[in-house]
């Protein structure tokens, strides 16, 4: 992990787009993830976050993963974690797969999202984007990303089922 100007901290391969709300050096946590491309594939390996704050009731949230390939400003292929409930330190353990064809210029969008109860919509916790050409896909590596705010005007825009 680096520090960028300004006390911005980052991780490998990590930027930040307009919908990143930087204005502030506190994060919402971390995220450990692992890259590897075997197969004509490139593996995700969601592990797990830690220093998430707790949910608006103040208990521990209950917690997924959403990842996404970014071409420009465009989200396509989806891919989720199960739900973790009760922990502000979620264990994932979950590998998330995307075809090496499909990553070619791409960026990697990685949101932490907290399930609510009834009918109320998920809320996003916090977000790391990795320009997946940044990477050394020549072999595995794990990282620590730290998690920063989505901007109020961009939230609206992604609703989490």
């Amino acid at each position: 992990m680096t520090i960028g100007p300004g006390g911005i901290r980052r991780g490998a391969g990590q930027v930040f787009s307009p919908r990143m709300k930087l204005d502030q050096v506190e994060t919402l946590g971390e995220i450990k993830l692992g890259f590897l491309l075997t197969k004509g594939q490139l593996e995700v390996e969601v592990f797990c976050a830690c220093q998430l704050p707790p949910s608006s009731l103040g208990q521990p949230p209950d917690t997924y993963i959403k990842t996404y390939l970014k071409e420009g400003e465009k989200q396509i292929q989806k891919r989720k974690t199960r739900v973790i409930r009760s922990t502000t330190s979620p264990q994932y353990r979950q590998t998330l797969k995307y075809n090496m064809s499909d990553i070619q210029g791409r960026h990697l969008l990685v949101m932490v999202w907290e399930r609510q109860k009834g009918f109320d919509h998920n809320q996003p916790i916090g977000a790391v984007e990795i320009e997946l050409g940044r990477l050394d896909l020549s072999r595995s590596m794990t990282c620590w990303y730290p998690l920063y705010p989505l901007a109020s005007r961009q939230i609206g825009s992604v609703v989490s089922p």
